[in-house]
């Protein structure tokens, strides 16, 4: 929804509510777009973020800032201040989880604050390491600010240190000041313009070769003595190093629990640094290196009481179960509810990962969505058998509940 001009717009997330059939506000961002010539593209400017405390923690921020970045074609940078470190970390899910990089924000603060004219930051003062500009705070280097605006903005922050507290060893921005907020600029593509394959869980070269990324799982992954064994990621993180690597042109991405560092070909944890593993970048003819998809094939702990495929009634309860949870009435219901049905499954596909601590591969098949909510019936659904064939903890998930489907013990699994 565009605001005042054709640079200032409004995004909004709404969900239908059950009891009144009527859309709730779960969440919306005000944002301004402006040319950034110094990267060739234009830069995005979050102005305000705001989600329903119902709804938070449920990748509601980051799917908002997600669809922002995807709003401008040519979106190159994106930024935003906020005094919460969440919104901040949602910024980087929208950004294909790309880790925050201090020498960036630096390098581009000025200029992106000039360029997209944000009044209340043109005369603010920048705060921290990264800008050369420290208070006295205290001897103790890890108490300083590293990347904060004056914006004289004074709230509770009781929340707030509760969180930085909680993610300390990971949270790069340093300590929050009164009256402050945090600053992050971090490199922005439009998920319009991925070359990402939608027809197959792999890249593929001009010479039609298919592309797979590989880690080296050995005991000692940096001994010669050892015989080398090199394991396949799943696809979709296949897919996020690829897009990384040769779209994207990053130094690094994130992958969840680990993080890629394309210069020294090394897999690093993210909460253990001196964990690294090499890894390789494989060029394979399309029959090559077919494999076992092994959560698909092998019984899970719980073992079904009968087979999925082979009852139609079965089916009929897992579809009836599905449409009685949305309030469908019919299946023709589909094409006006769809834009609706798409966005609850981006909801339910980003709790998911959540909770199995794969917030990355579910912004990356969110992203999938994101390109086809607006597509017919027929795109959307091609879309979800696509994502349903790719290894990701998704279709381990929906292998679990369907195998379980009219199992009244496991009712809870799969309804």
């Amino acid at each position: 929804m565009m605001l005042f001009n054709d640079r200032c717009f409004l995004v909004i997330g709404e969900i239908r509510s059950f009891d009144n059939n009527q859309f709730e506000l779960i969440g919306y961002t005000f944002c301004t777009s402006a040319k950034y010539d110094r990267l060739n593209g234009d830069a995005i400017w979050i102005t305000q973020l705001v989600v329903s405390a119902s709804y938070r923690g449920q990748g509601v921020a980051g799917t908002l800032l997600s669809m922002a970045k995807n709003s401008i074609a040519d979106a190159v940078i994106i930024g935003l201040v906020s005094s919460h470190p969440h919104a901040v970390i949602a910024l980087s899910n929208a950004c294909n989880c790309v880790p925050i990089d201090l020498k960036f924000i630096a390098d581009h603060v000025e200029d992106v604050i000039r360029a997209c004219h944000v009044p209340y930051l043109s005369q603010a003062q920048l705060v921290g390491s990264i800008f050369n500009s420290q208070p006295l705070l205290t001897e103790n280097n890890n108490q300083q600010p590293v990347s904060l605006v004056k914006t004289d903005f004074f709230v509770d922050h009781k929340e707030v240190l509760a969180v930085l507290e909680h993610i300390r060893d990971r949270w790069i921005l340093g300590p929050l000041l009164d009256g402050h907020e945090f600053f992050a600029v971090l490199p922005a593509t439009c998920v319009r313009h991925s070359k990402t394959r939608s027809s197959g869980s792999s890249f593929q070269t001009k010479a039609g070769k298919r592309i797979e990324w590989f880690w080296k799982s050995n005991d000692n992954p940096f001994s010669n003595e050892e015989s080398v064994d090199w394991n396949r990621y799943s696809d979709v993180e296949n897919a996020i190093i690829e897009e990384a690597f040769s779209t994207l042109k990053k130094t690094h991405v994130i992958i969840d629990d680990y993080h890629i560092d394309f210069e020294h070909r090394v897999q690093i944890a993210n909460d253990d640094k001196t964990k690294q593993r090499p890894i390789k970048r494989v060029e394979m003819n399309k029959e090559e290196g077919g494999r076992l998809r092994e959560a698909r094939f092998m019984p899970n702990p719980i073992v079904p009481s009968s087979s999925f495929h082979g009852l139609v009634g079965l089916r009929k309860i897992f579809i009836d179960s599905f449409m009685k949870s949305i309030d469908l009435k019919s299946v023709n219901d589909w094409e006006k509810r769809k834009y609706e049905i798409v966005e609850k499954a981006k909801l339910g596909i980003l709790h998911e990962g959540q909770l199995v601590g794969k917030q990355c591969e579910a912004k990356w098949i969110v992203e999938q969505l994101e390109k086809v909510k607006d597509k017919t019936k027929k795109d959307i659904g091609e879309c979800c058998v696509y994502i349903y064939t790719l290894e990701s903890f998704l279709y381990k998930i929906l292998n679990h509940a369907m195998r379980l489907i009219g199992d009244i013990d496991h009712e809870n699994s799969w309804q």
